[in-house]
């Protein structure tokens, strides 16, 4: 075997979260749990993998007994322990197959599971408010590590996780509230939205000035309410 029946046991644990005790004593009136289809696969790999062994074991007795060559009686014997160990020896064989195949759809829906569950936390992260000092903040250490991102030798994919670094660093001295945390890639998000909306901003106030005659010291009060999108949170 590639694997022991207790490597495979232990697998099928890991993969389903629980411990397999089939023997494991019951509460009094409580009801036995249904045994998951891994579980009765595995089962099936023990019972096979015994009946294996014990043909075996008797074949080696029939085959170290005297005058097989000579005795049909015997020699018939023999060919009959020989074919239960090839049959039960094909029927180990499916089994750890299917025991493999359930664990492998087990796996895939344990993957399926988790990444529903990333693809809701994303998105409640990507709706989620920040205040007035997280975006403040967001903006000024962007900027700080802004040389780094002009520098061709680094990528954006390995600066944005020390722009977090020291953005986190202000939740945990209290400096924000723990409402602001959110996760590298949101982060990157957001700063992403914010520059759309001031690169929207100057665009608004230039043609303010050029077009509409405000002038350079007023154009901040005059644009500052536009929000280039307002159903952003």
């Amino acid at each position: 075997m590639a694997r022991t029946i207790a490597e495979v046991a232990e697998a099928a644990k890991r993969i389903e979260g629980e411990a397999i005790c089939p023997d494991e004593p019951q509460e009094p009136g409580a009801k036995r749990k249904r045994a998951s289809r891994l579980e009765v696969a595995i089962k099936a790999v023990a019972v096979h993998q015994d009946a294996l062994e014990k043909a075996q074991a008797k074949m080696l007795k029939v085959q170290s007994s005297s005058g097989i060559a000579r005795n049909t009686t015997a020699q018939k014997k023999l060919d009959g322990v020989v074919a239960k160990v090839a049959k039960f020896s094909r029927l180990r064989q499916d089994a750890e197959a299917k025991v493999e195949k359930l664990k492998e759809e087990a796996l895939l829906a344990a993957e399926a599971v988790e990444a529903k569950k990333a693809s809701a936390e994303d998105k409640a992260e990507s709706s989620k408010n920040l205040s007035e000092a997280a975006l403040m903040l967001l903006v000024e250490v962007r900027l700080k590590f802004q040389k780094k991102f002009d520098n061709s030798s680094d990528t954006a994919v390995n600066i944005w996780p020390h722009v977090h670094a020291e953005y986190i660093k202000k939740i945990t001295d209290n400096t924000l509230p723990e409402s602001d945390r959110i996760s590298s890639a949101q982060l990157q998000r957001r700063w992403g939205l914010e520059l759309g909306k001031f690169r929207m901003w100057c665009a608004v106030a230039n043609r303010a000035m050029n077009q509409s005659g405000v002038s350079r010291d007023s154009v901040e009060d005059d644009v500052s309410d536009i929000d280039p999108n307002p159903n952003h949170p």
